[in-house]
């Protein structure tokens, strides 16, 4: 039975991929910062990407690593510095696997979340370890999120000329699953979402969700991260055919505030 440690295991890809795991047999130990009982058959340890002991623990015995903790607003120390305090302490260790999922266009991508990402990479790269690199273009997830965000004003913000290809998180979730079992594979081909749409459709599409009354403003991201959030450097021509479209997932988020 292979023991796979799932960093970030309790947040929007976490839940998708953990079940994934114990349904191909495997032993899934999820790391968290407040460990709790489980009633999936997975389990939880602590680990706290701060705190090399703690990882030194959680990653021993491990035969497989899935790096999906992550943390935009606080990029270089969890998503860098986290990530190289992983890799020191499973430096001891023989065979193990890391997997990491990274994103879609980052490299030399101005965006300080991006930046980061891309130094996990490199990290990951320059180490000793077998490993497996994953990207995927932004998760249906996303929407949310920033729309929340852009809402908080009296006004509802509107990103102009923002291309996108989000993806299902459960199609994300499927191709680590598929590492898991296919061994270190180094960088593999990114995968996209099925359809490129405007960031500023999505939102429009989600507000209306919502229900959402007030002004909408539109407005041109400024600078060199706008000019990169607007290049299409956040596109891959590998489309997951069959993957759960926008209106898809859309229809299930409506669906799940209306029950």
């Amino acid at each position: 039975m292979t023991s796979v440690l799932v960093t970030g295991g309790n947040g929007v890809l976490g839940r998708r991929l953990v079940p994934l795991l114990l349904a191909d047999g495997h032993r899934v130990i999820v790391a968290s910062r407040k460990p709790k009982a489980r009633a999936d058959g997975a389990e939880e340890v602590a680990l706290d990407l701060r705190d090399p002991d703690s990882m030194v623990a959680a990653v021993n015995g491990r035969d497989v690593i899935v790096h999906a903790a992550t943390d935009p607003y606080r990029s270089r120390r969890v998503d860098v510095e986290g990530t190289r305090a992983l890799i020191a302490a499973a430096r001891h260790l023989d065979s193990t696997h890391l997997i990491y999922i990274s994103i879609v266009g980052i490299d030399d991508h101005p965006y300080p979340y991006y930046r980061a990402k891309a130094a996990a990479e490199q990290a990951i790269e320059e180490s000793d370890l077998l490993y497996s690199i994953l990207r995927t273009t932004q998760f249906h997830d996303l929407i949310p999120v920033l729309g929340d965000m852009l809402t908080k004003s009296p006004v509802a913000l509107l990103p102009g000329d923002v291309p996108l290809q989000t993806l299902d998180t459960g199609t994300a979730a499927a191709r680590l699953a598929e590492l898991v079992e296919t061994g270190a594979s180094g960088r593999v081909p990114d995968i996209g979402g099925p359809e490129v749409a405007t960031l500023e459709s999505r939102l429009r599409d989600y507000y209306a969700v919502k229900g959402l009354r007030r002004p909408r403003v539109r407005f041109r991201i400024p600078g060199r991260t706008g000019a990169a959030f607007r290049s299409g450097a956040l596109l891959t021509d590998n489309k997951a055919v069959g993957s759960p479209t926008w209106d898809m997932w859309l229809k299930e988020y409506r669906r799940s505030r209306s029950a």
